[in-house]
């Protein structure tokens, strides 16, 4: 996606703005590189850093099932998704309860969320 910038803007990037968008063979958004993240990467031959991925880019991760499991936005540490049997989000947890805690939601029978929780388990994993 490009957004012109500047009055007169140049071939390929010099006064545009520009955003990739990177999806897998299942059409699932993998990666979103904003402009800022445009500009490194030009800067060192269209090689994005590990860096600059983490913290300019837009980074989403899917399970077996096409549920997207983890989410990460630039300036952020990552937040985890667990879902349930019936495809709900049962547990979720973001940066700050890493190690901590993870929030949990409860369904009724028409799932929809009846209770939302936090469960305390420092060294529950996925």
């Amino acid at each position: 996606k490009k957004v012109q910038l500047s009055a007169t803007p140049g071939t390929g990037h010099m006064g545009w703005l520009c955003t990739y968008y990177a999806y897998d063979d299942l059409g699932n958004l993998r990666f979103v590189i904003p402009p800022k993240a445009v500009e490194a990467a030009l800067a060192s031959s269209w090689v994005i850093s590990a860096a600059v991925a983490g913290e300019l880019c837009f980074i989403y991760r899917y399970d077996g099932r096409n549920r997207m499991m983890v989410k990460k936005v630039p300036g952020a540490d990552s937040t985890e998704m667990v879902y349930d049997v019936r495809d709900r989000l049962a547990f979720s947890r973001d940066g700050n309860m890493k190690g901590k805690n993870w929030l949990a939601t409860f369904y009724d029978g028409l799932n929809r969320p009846i209770m939302t929780a936090l469960y305390k388990n420092a060294t529950a994993t996925r």
